[in-house]
Parts: structure tokens; sequence; C-alpha cells
């Protein structure tokens, strides 16, 4: 039995889609909140149960008779805590399962920054539990370039203040496509996955792709860290917190800190990873006027 906490967030959700792709005939639960949020493919035998990853028997329920968990909760506050939490009930179980753990590649620095500060805090715990554990750490999604839609849409400009730092982007679907190899294939364990795209871009080599599609030109804005978390505050709707996170990753990415290729993605999938014209030819739309 696999058990998936996080099914309806945007590696969750995707994992359940790589799954059915790859024809996954085991048996799986999902503990959600809102199960109506919850889009399920056909074929996949599916149990879902109501209930909150901050309440310790709806969780223990969950995990009765399970082989494996998939742990991707979401980078939002409480995490560490509720991370935590849960692998100390796993621990509990007279069989423990596997835990497959969504991390971020932020957590690899010295020091860590922005949500790879949680995450590094979480691996850190599940790697001394005593628990089987794979830890996946991808890069910057190709899809939270679409945050930025909106000034593009508007006039042109792409506000991320990564200046001349390389980006290597992964694609979520590539990461859920891993998870799914994972969790069909028990003898991977203690093992750390570096999650990234084939090639590493500047953030204006992005804007000039992306104008090729939109046949206007884009631009790359690089603003000062406190207008640019503004911006996320008050433009983007986001919380004073994720904002931070944002421009933590951005500062990351500035520093090259994501630019490193990496040959993971290939060795446990057998292909190349999907790059970035993959990503703008079905995403171009989203920056349209």
């Amino acid at each position: 039995m696999l058990l998936i906490l996080g099914a309806t967030g945007q590696v969750g959700s995707q994992v359940l889609s790589s799954l059915a792709a790859a024809h996954y005939t085991g048996p799986m639960r999902m503990l959600v909140r809102r199960p109506e949020a919850l889009n399920v493919p056909a074929g996949l035998q599916a149990e879902i149960m109501k209930g909150s990853f901050d309440d310790s028997d709806a969780v223990l329920r969950a995990l009765q008779n399970v082989t494996d968990v998939i742990l991707s909760t979401g980078d939002n506050p409480g995490q560490v805590t509720r991370e935590k939490r849960i692998i100390d009930l796993v621990r509990t179980i007279s069989m423990p399962p596997r835990i497959i753990k969504v991390s971020a590649i932020t957590a690899s620095l010295t020091p860590r920054v922005s949500v790879g500060i949680a995450h590094g805090e979480i691996e850190d715990y599940l790697r001394g539990s005593g628990l089987d554990w794979v830890i996946l750490r991808p890069t910057f999604f190709y899809q939270s370039l679409a945050l930025f839609r909106d000034p593009v849409r508007r006039a042109g400009r792409f506000p991320l203040p990564t200046h001349d730092g390389a980006v290597a982007f992964v694609h979520v679907r590539d990461v859920a496509d891993v998870v799914a190899r994972v969790a069909a294939d028990r003898s991977i364990r203690s093992r750390i996955l570096s999650l990234t795209g084939p090639k590493a871009w500047r953030l204006d080599q992005v804007c000039d792709e992306l104008g090729k599609r939109l046949g206007r030109p884009v631009r790359h804005l690089n603003p000062p860290s406190l207008i640019f978390k503004l911006m996320l505050r008050f433009a983007g709707g986001m919380s004073w917190e994720y904002a931070g996170m944002v421009d933590g990753i951005a500062k990351a990415c500035a520093k090259g800190d994501e630019s490193h290729v990496k040959s993971e993605f290939e060795d446990i999938m057998g292909r190349p990873p999907l790059g970035l014209h993959d990503y703008l030819e079905e995403a171009v739309c989203l920056f349209r006027k």
C-alpha cells in the first residue's frame, strides 16, 4: 500500500498522473482535507481518507498496512513540525514504511537558504530516524515561472532578480515521474537524488525564448530585494513569509546555486529530462495578453 501525503499539491497531484501513466497497479491511499479537490486518474486503485496532517490519529489510521509514504506536504508555515511529527508516527508502526521525501536543492547548500532551511532540517531528522528513506531534491520548477505571467502579459517585463545566475530548471512532471519510479522499486533506498533539467538558463535567455514565442520582446528585470518582496506581497497576493522564501530562492539562483546540471534523472528514468522548450511549448499561452 502506497500512502501519498500532499496529493492535492503541485507535486502530489502530478504524481497521481505519473503513476497512472506508468500503469501502477498497486493499492494506494491519500489523506486529504478536501477530497473534492482531488482528481484521481482512471485506473488507479485509490482509497481516499479525509483528514489533516496535523491530526495524529488520522495520520496513524492512514499509515495502517502501508509500505511506502510519499511525503510532499508543501512549503508552508509549520512544515518542519508537521513532517517531523509524521516521521515520528511512522516510527511507531511495527513494520515501518519507507519514506520518499520531496525536498529542495537548496537543502544541499552550506549554509542552507530559503525553503532549503526547512527541508534540510526535515532531511536531517529523517536520515537519523532509522527508517528507510529516499530524498528527492528538485531545482526551481519551470512551472514557477508562471508566477510572473501578469507583468509579462501587461508590460513584457519579467521581474525575477536572478541577475546573471543560471538555473537548471526542472519540470514538475519529471519530478513526479521519479517519485512514481521510486515508489515502484522498493530496492531504491538511502539515496539522495538531485533533479534538474538538461541545461542551465539565465533569465534573460528565458525571456528571449519566451519573447520569440509571444512575438514581442520580454525584458528581464532585477528589482531590489525589498521591492521584489513587496511586489510579491501586494501585487502577487503572497504572504510575507512566502514572498521571503521566493526572494531567497532568487538570491540562491543569482549566486549560481541552482545552476549545476545533474544526471540522476536520466540514471533513474533512462531518458533525458524535459527542457525549457518543452515547458514553453505547453505553457506559452499563460503569458499571452
